[in-house]
């Protein structure tokens, strides 16, 4: 079961902690993370495409639960990173509570990048 950052902020300030079973996470050195460039999104730009906003159903989370950061898009209980694509490594990997992925453009044109976000989701965020 899923649940809102609202509702997450809710339990916490009651003092419910939250436990949620991961799958186990093959470790990513981390100067794999420092070394790539991150692509700066706007969140009302990508609000419009369908893709994201099937993403955002698919995990029970709200436009309006989205911030937007510098580098990433902080989704509450996960911030989700978008990889330069100029970089020639466009694998989609989950560490540290942080979704690293290649640029939504390529992810919604490209069917095995969409099919391994999916699986990354379902094996890792839900």
């Amino acid at each position: 079961m899923s649940i809102s950052q609202r509702q997450f902020d809710h339990l916490t300030e009651m003092g419910i902690s939250l436990w949620q079973h991961r799958n186990q996470v093959q470790a990513i050195p981390n100067t794999k993370i420092t070394e790539q460039s991150f692509i700066h999104v706007k969140l009302a730009d990508i609000a419009k495409q369908q893709f994201f906003g099937d993403v955002l159903l698919s995990i029970d989370i709200s436009i309006g639960e989205v911030k937007e950061h510098n580098n990433h898009l902080d989704l509450g209980l996960f911030d989700w990173f978008f990889v330069d694509s100029n970089q020639k490594n466009e694998e989609i990997h989950f560490q540290q509570n942080s979704l690293y992925t290649p640029s939504l453009a390529q992810l919604s044109e490209q069917p095995e990048l969409k099919q391994a976000l999916w699986k990354m989701i379902s094996e890792e965020i839900l």
